[in-house]
């Protein structure tokens, strides 16, 4: 159901990276004259955070998928999991003042882009499943203990609620890494879903994307000390029972 563009030139994405080297004229002078141009780049380093996850996709998806289709959100989700710096290469070559960084790009022989690939098939291993199997292994492969939860559900729909309609739980969010969080006030997410919540008659009960709520609720703050938007409305996957 998905290709993806392992070669696509990553450098301008949002991943962060940072480059290790030296310099041969600090022990051989004769190399450069005033201005130094000998940087030798040794290695290329990675940070990347889950925040990040629906960005990247957008670039390597080889077609389109609008970022609104429950789908990608499910895809982003599976590949949120296992983002992390072992998934990254980069190159580099020589330029008017030493080595410089030209491509950084998808390793594709990586343990991680391969369990991101098992965990794809095993979601949309069926030809156009039905939206209530994709929700349900999307979660699964990360919570197996949210399935009573969802089995709750017996059709799913997105909402716009007001936040004061959204239970999350207190104990959850006191455990949330703030890191985390902090980086979905960096890059909010491109799609307009944030997060899965059921609804038990009363309340919608939030039982995936606590990061996403807190940093779109405005309850974590960016470490640059800005002060993150407090939204009253809040888009959400939900599980619905029939009436």
């Amino acid at each position: 159901m998905f290709e993806f563009d392992l070669q696509k030139d990553l450098r301008y994405s949002p991943i962060d990276y940072s480059t290790e080297g030296y310099h041969p004229c600090q022990t051989d002078a004769s190399r450069c004259d005033m201005i130094c141009r000998c940087y030798t780049i040794t290695q290329v380093t990675f940070n990347v955070c889950p925040a990040q996850a629906g960005e990247i996709l957008k670039r390597i998806l080889v077609e389109d998928h609008p970022t609104e289709d429950l789908r990608f959100l499910a895809l982003e989700r599976i590949f949120r999991k296992h983002l992390c710096s072992e998934m990254f290469e980069a190159s580099w070559s020589g330029s008017y003042y030493g080595d410089e960084v030209d491509r950084v790009y998808l390793n594709g022989s990586s343990s991680s882009w391969e369990n991101f690939l098992r965990d794809t098939h095993e979601v949309f291993e069926a030809w156009d499943p039905d939206l209530y199997e994709v929700i349900q292994r999307m979660l699964l492969v990360e919570y197996p203990s949210l399935l009573p939860k969802i089995q709750e559900a017996d059709y799913w729909e997105i909402k716009s609620l007001n936040v004061s309609e959204v239970h999350a739980d207190d104990g959850v969010l006191s455990r949330i890494s703030k890191e985390v969080a902090q980086g979905y006030v960096r890059y909010p997410p491109v799609h307009n879903v944030q997060g899965v919540a059921v609804f038990d008659g009363e309340k919608y009960r939030l039982v995936d994307g606590f990061h996403r709520y807190a940093a779109w609720t405005g309850a974590v703050q960016p470490p640059s000390g800005k002060t993150s938007k407090r939204r009253c409305k809040i888009n959400l996957l939900c599980g619905l029972t029939e009436e």
